[in-house]
Parts: C-alpha cells; sequence; structure tokens
C-alpha cells in the first residue's frame, strides 16, 4: 500500500496524523488536569459535553457551508481555530491564570471547528484521489486511528509524567498549526457545487434528508453506521469490567485490550487496502458485521464461562478491531461512491452526528444495563443483535442496495 497516492492526499494524510496524535495527548493531559483541580466528576461531565454537545448541534448547517465554501480552506481554519484554542489555554497555564471554565470554552470552540473539519475531511477524498484508489485513501486514513489509539495513550501519559502539562498542550496546540500548514499546499480538483448561489439555508439541509431518504444504499449504509457505533460503545462501558475480571493486574489488562483493538485496526486498514472499489460491496459490509457479532458472542461466552486467562480476550479484540476498521472503509468508500460532491458535506454531517450521538446514549444505556444484567449474558446479547440483523440484510440484499 503506498503512502504515495499523490502529494494533496499525503499532505491531508500527514497533516491529520500529526493532529491525532496530539489530540491523544492532549486528552491524556487534560483530563489528568480537570481531575487534579477540580477532583469533581461534574467537571469531568461537563467538559465532555462541552466537547460533544456543539458539534452535534451545528452539524447539519456545517454540512451546508461545507457544500458551499470552499472545502480547502474550511479545512485549514478549522486546524488554526483548533490550535489557536488550545494555544490560549497553554498560554493560560503557564501564567498561572488556567481556569475550568477556560477549559469549556476551548472544548466549544475545538467541537465547533471539527463539526465543519471532519466531514469536509471526507468529503474532499473523492477530489484529491481517483475513484479506483478510494479504498486505498480510506485505509490509509483508519491506520492513523489505529495508530493514534496504540500510542497516543501511552505516550501522552508518559510525557505528562516526564515533561509536565505545558509542554503537552503545547504539543497538541503545535500540531494543528503543523497540520493547517501541510494542508494550506493541498491541491483539489474542480468539483460541481453550488458555490456562490443564494439559496435558503433550510431548503439546502432539507434537500440533504432528501436525497438520504430516496437513496436506500446511503440510508442502509448510515443506519448500519448508528448500528455498529451501538454496539461500540457498549464494548468501550465493558472493557474495564472484563480486564477487571481476568488475572493479574487489571488495569495492565485493561492496556493489553486497547493495545489489542488499536492493533487489529491498523491490520484490517492493511489488509483492506488494496482492494479496488468495484470489488467493494454492502454484502461484504454486512458480513464484517455478522463476524463481529461473532466476536462479541464470543467475549460474552467467556465471561459467562468466567475464563480469567487474557489471551483469548486479546484475539478476540484483536479481531474486533480488524472488523471495526474494514467497516469503516467500506461505509466511507460506499458513501463517497454514492453521494454526489455537492450533497458531501451534508451527508457526511448527518454521518458524523449519527456516530457522535450513538456513542454517548449506547454508553449510558449500557452503563445502566450493566448494572442489572450479568456482563457476559449482554455481551452475547449483543453479539446475537448483530448476527441476527446482519443475516437479515445478508439474505435481502439485492432488496436494500
Amino acid at each position: 500500500m503506498s503512502m504515495f497516492i499523490n502529494r494533496s492526499f499525503f499532505l491531508l494524510w500527514a497533516g491529520q496524523l500529526v493532529s491525532q496524535l496530539g489530540d491523544k495527548f492532549y486528552a491524556i493531559a487534560l483530563a489528568w488536569w480537570v481531575l487534579e483541580n477540580t477532583n469533581s466528576p461534574t467537571a469531568m461531565g461537563l467538559f465532555l459535553v462541552a466537547s460533544v454537545l456543539p458539534e452535534l448541534l451545528f452539524g447539519l448547517v456545517a454540512g451546508r457551508f461545507i457544500d458551499r465554501w470552499n472545502r480547502k480552506a474550511i479545512i485549514v481554519a478549522a486546524d488554526i481555530f483548533r490550535g489557536c484554542a488550545v494555544l490560549v489555554v497553554t498560554l493560560l497555564f503557564w501564567t498561572g491564570g488556567l481556569e475550568i471554565w477556560h477549559i469549556y470554552l476551548a472544548a466549544v470552540v475545538i467541537s465547533l471547528s471539527s463539526a465543519f473539519f471532519n466531514p469536509t475531511v471526507m468529503a474532499v477524498i473523492p477530489q484529491l484521489v481517483e475513484r479506483d484508489v478510494l479504498p486505498t485513501a480510506n485505509s490509509l486514513s483508519q491506520m492513523i486511528t489505529g495508530v493514534a489509539t496504540v500510542t497516543g495513550p501511552v505516550l501522552g501519559a508518559t510525557f505528562v509524567s516526564l515533561i509536565g502539562f505545558g509542554p503537552v498542550f503545547l504539543v497538541n496546540g503545535l500540531s494543528y498549526m503543523a497540520s493547517a500548514l501541510l494542508e494550506s499546499f493541498i491541491v483539489l480538483s474542480v468539483a460541481e457545487r453550488a458555490h456562490g448561489s443564494k439559496t435558503n439555508l433550510l431548503r439546502d439541509i432539507k434537500d440533504g434528508f432528501k436525497f438520504i431518504s430516496n437513496s436506500r444504499p446511503v440510508f442502509i449504509i448510515l443506519l448500519v453506521i448508528g448500528v455498529m457505533h451501538v454496539f461500540y460503545g457498549s464494548l468501550v462501558v465493558a472493557m474495564p469490567f472484563v480486564a477487571n475480571s481476568l488475572s493479574g493486574n487489571g488495569i495492565r489488562n485493561l492496556g493489553y485490550l486497547e493495545t489489542a483493538m488499536g492493533l487489529g485496526m491498523i491490520l484490517g486498514a492493511v489488509l483492506i487496502g488494496r482492494r479496488k472499489i468495484e470489488n467493494m460491496h454492502g454484502i461484504t459490509l454486512f458480513k464484517v458485521i455478522l463476524a463481529a457479532g461473532l466476536c462479541f458472542s464470543l467475549l460474552g461466552i467467556a465471561q459467562l464461562y468466567e475464563i480469567e486467562v487474557s489471551w483469548p480476550y486479546i484475539a478476540i479484540l484483536l479481531f474486533i478491531g480488524m472488523a471495526a476498521a474494514v467497516a469503516s472503509i467500506y461505509w466511507r468508500s460506499l458513501l463517497q461512491v454514492h453521494v454526489p460532491n455537492e450533497l458531501a458535506g451534508r451527508v457526511f454531517s448527518v454521518s458524523t452526528i449519527i456516530a457522535d450521538v450513538s456513542l454517548p446514549v449506547s454508553f449510558g444505556v449500557f452503563g445502566i444495563v450493566f448494572n442489572h444484567f450479568h456482563l457476559g449474558a449482554t455481551l452475547l446479547g449483543c453479539g446475537l443483535s448483530l448476527i441476527i440483523s446482519s443475516a437479515a440484510l445478508i439474505l435481502n440484499y439485492r432488496r436494500v442496495s
């Protein structure tokens, strides 16, 4: 798999790699700073709300402007805004003036910027690469997530303990600026968009939803995104309890499990990267979901039988990570093929909102469920639900596609 699909894509890819690693460092440092300075679960909860809510509230509006403004300018500006927010936090920390409300305000700025940045990145990839190499481009993007998942938390925690909060904050702020600098040299192909014409904001948003409702493949893919994130959320909630049930140190076990998932994401991205777009079909996506359901079921069975050795869980999480990466690459590539460029911002904004809503809802629901039902039985139920739903989609593939 060549990282150098072309110069512009490589610049975008390199910028994302730098900024996502910086994000992981910042997340670890900020969580620890909030804990040390407030010792308040409420403060941490408000920070998480400030980090997510603006992106959810303004995502649809952002999608409309992504389809009407210069997308390269949006990407560069979003990274600059995020970098400035973090650099202000850094300056306030070093001058001794950093307060919790500054953290909330910076989180709002970063979330609003991300509402524009994340869908735009997915929308511009078809403008950067040929249709045939969309899977390769999306695989390379997915690899960033895997690398950041594996290395980011460990390196972030290490750097916080060695050099303190300020330098780690600074690294993230500068990573956004470095990303913006790289992205400023991107050259986008000319795309057909309603650029510059005057239309009604609500009508534009309505047109996006109308396209989604009229396109069965797009609707099904968005539904799959929601389902996958709901069940992924159940796994995030369950993993600390699974790790604690194993023999040995619980925190170390959790690190092994999360690392296995991250490595699985990298491996899945590598394996699928050379697949041609004409060979990517929805039925394969449904089969991947079925495989994920089998893995969830095995995880539940292992818990029901109280297996305490860690290697079966590590193997299962490795395969779940692979399935998650392959599913992500498939749905991105299929949406990029099925969605016209002039609607890509709105559709990818909807996909981002679905993912962002599904996860916290899943955290809340399964947090309650795990309090009342056996962990293994619940995971087995999740697995069987995925198997049944994916089998139904496979059997009715011609109708849903």
